[in-house]
């Protein structure tokens, strides 16, 4: 800020802070037998949380219940921060016939599932086909998980 008092004086200058908020734009890649919560956290700033708008962007390859854990722990930092955005879309998932037992283990839903599971894989499919695969047993996964809980 610069204050003049008189016309002819020498003007004063004073430095005033615009803002307090700081902007992180962090990106984590994820692999399988790795906790993602715990990576996600130490990726996250530690202090000044009420000033920080963070955008969070996560690559890499989870098992399903490792990405379900790492969305609800997305969930949960979203009050911690002033802005918080989690963009998960670009972690695939990793194949496990295991992942399909926590979904259900006959009937017609196992069946779906397993459909959907290998509908994931790249083979023979485009990249976005093998993602929309991928989106649908993780969506399927977590509506399984909730019904159970």
């Amino acid at each position: 800020m610069v204050d003049i008092d008189m016309h002819g004086d020498t003007p004063r200058v004073e430095q005033v802070p615009l803002g307090k908020y700081t902007w992180h734009r962090i990106e984590v890649e994820f692999f399988s037998g790795i906790d993602p919560v715990t990576i996600l956290e130490e990726a996250l700033p530690k202090t000044g949380r009420d000033f920080a708008l963070v955008r969070f962007i996560g690559t890499g390859r989870l098992g399903l219940s490792d990405l379900a854990a790492l969305r609800a722990a997305c969930e949960k930092l979203e009050d911690e921060f002033h802005f918080f955005e989690a963009n998960l879309v670009k972690v695939g998932i990793e194949q496990n016939v295991d992942d399909l037992n926590l979904i259900a283990e006959a009937g017609a839903l196992r069946v779906a599932a397993e459909s959907i599971f290998e509908a994931t894989s790249i083979e023979g499919r485009t990249e976005e086909d093998a993602r929309i695969a991928q989106m649908a047993l993780s969506h399927l996964f977590f509506l399984a998980q909730e019904t159970a809980t």
